[in-house]
Formats: structure tokens, C-alpha cells, sequence
């Protein structure tokens, strides 16, 4: 009920302070996420972290959730093209996307070694399983991340709601009912609440959105569309190259989804 008002914003610039907020938000829980797991690595082992972690996991089982997750990690490559096309400088853009993969491929790794050498093999699919339920520090993280869930998604749903108005209400914006627009977002908003409620298992959930979702619409769609646009132009060995990539997407892809499906309707 609480992100319904702001899902009713039809101009992507009124989300603007949304976002800010929730970025913002997101990384003081990060600071914050990172702080604890500090401090927890350099006390002695407790129940709460049992720091009880192996070199190497074989449980086949999980096998798929890093190539999910990692996928899933990376979703902000779906934007790479239109944040190109908008730069000032599009001379610079190559060195500031390589630049941002970098720091975001740091913090992503460093924050998961940190919480697996903290929690170990009892590290649940999501951190904030593991922290403890009575301690008021981790009561205002909580706060503080659902007040980021709260501002960030309706950026999320924004253009999810924008297809939905074009297929089922009038293809004129001004002829639009505002309640309308919002029975498209409140049925949208339960069905995404309904499967967040049903779905147990976080983990294998990011495991197929990554694996399946981003997986297609970050390198398999783009590659084979660089690959048609430019088929005159590149050598035989570049097309070579790019066959194979999509080959081991494709591969990965189907792997990740399909043992994940597996994983989640089994437990």
C-alpha cells in the first residue's frame, strides 16, 4: 500500500529523488553490512558467525547460483547502450564503463568472500538471515534497507507498468483514467508481492532471473546483434569468437535455469 502513490508517477523525471534516496540508502546498508562483517571476521568464532568456511565447496547443488547471481550482480549492463548514446563525451565512456565494472566487480567479491569467511557454510541466501534478531543495530539496518526496497522500487516497476499501459489501456496517455492506471499497478504490485511471499528460497530465485533473464538480455541479444550489424565488417576469427560466446551463454544459460528450476521445486 506504502509504494502504490508513488508507482501512479507516469514521468520517469518525478522518480528521480526516489532513486537518489534509494541509492543513497543503499549505501549506507552497504557501509553498514560491511562494517559488521569486519568486526564479526576479527572476533573469535560464535554462533551467530561460525566462521566454520571451507576452500571449496562440492555440493553440486549451489553450483549454479554463482553464475546466477553474478549475472544477476551485473543487471545494470541492460543500460549500457541508452547511458551511451545520452553521454556528453562518448570518448570517455569506454574508459568510465570499464572503470565502474572494476570498482563494482570489487565490492561485489570483496563483500561475499567477506561474508562467507564470517558466516561459512551456514551463510543463508540472503546476509540479513544470518545477522541476529536482537541486537538494534541490525534492527535499523533493517529499516534502513527496506526504506531502500521502498524508494527503488518503483523505479523497477516504472517501465514494466509503461508496457502494461500500452497493451491495456488507451494508446492516448491524456484519455487515461487515473484509476486506471492504478489497477495496472496495484494488480502488478500484488502478483510481485504474491511471488515474493511464495517463492522460500531467495537464492535459487536470483539464480534463474540471473541465469535466464540477464543472461539473454545482457550477452546473448547484444552479441548476436553486434554480430548481424557487423558481419561485413569483422574478420573470421572475430565472428569465430563471438560464435563461441554465445555458444557458452547459451550453455551457461540453460544450465544455471535449469538446475536452479530444479533446486527451488525440490526443497
Amino acid at each position: 500500500a506504502a509504494v502504490l502513490p508513488v508507482t501512479m508517477i507516469t514521468n520517469p523525471r518525478g522518480l528521480r529523488w526516489s532513486s537518489f534516496v534509494g541509492l543513497a540508502l543503499g549505501v549506507i546498508a552497504l557501509f553498514a553490512l560491511y562494517g559488521y562483517n569486519v568486526a564479526m571476521a576479527s572476533q573469535d568464532p560464535t554462533t551467530d558467525a561460525p566462521q566454520t568456511w571451507v576452500k571449496l565447496s562440492t555440493n553440486p547443488e549451489k553450483f549454479p547460483r554463482f553464475f546466477g547471481i553474478s549475472t544477476f550482480a551485473m543487471e545494470g549492463i541492460t543500460v549500457v547502450l541508452p547511458l551511451e548514446q545520452s553521454a556528453r563525451k562518448k570518448s570517455s565512456f569506454p574508459a568510465l564503463m570499464t572503470l565502474s565494472m572494476l570498482t563494482c566487480g570489487f565490492i561485489f567479491g570483496s563483500f561475499g568472500a567477506l561474508g562467507y569467511v564470517v558466516f561459512g557454510d551456514k551463510m543463508h541466501s540472503s546476509i540479513l538471515q544470518n545477522l541476529p534478531s536482537d541486537s538494534g543495530y541490525v534492527d535499523a539496518l533493517e529499516v534502513v534497507i527496506a526504506l531502500n526496497l521502498l524508494c527503488t522500487f518503483p523505479v523497477q516497476l516504472f517501465p514494466i507498468s509503461e508496457i502494461l499501459d500500452q497493451w491495456f489501456l488507451p494508446p492516448n496517455a491524456s484519455a487515461r483514467r487515473w484509476w486506471q492506471l492504478l489497477e495496472v499497478r496495484f494488480i502488478l504490485v500484488l502478483f510481485i508481492t504474491s511471488v515474493a511471499i511464495g517463492v522460500h528460497d531467495f537464492g535459487d530465485t536470483l539464480s534463474i532471473v540471473g541465469g535466464f533473464s540477464f543472461m539473454v538480455i545482457g550477452v546473448i541479444v547484444p552479441v548476436m546483434l553486434y554480430m548481424a550489424q557487423t558481419r561485413h565488417e569483422i574478420s573470421t576469427g572475430g565472428m569465430i569468437a563471438l560464435v563461441v560466446l554465445v555458444g557458452q551463454a547459451i550453455s551457461v544459460c540453460l544450465l544455471v535455469t535449469g538446475m536452479s528450476l530444479y533446486n527451488l521445486f525440490e526443497s
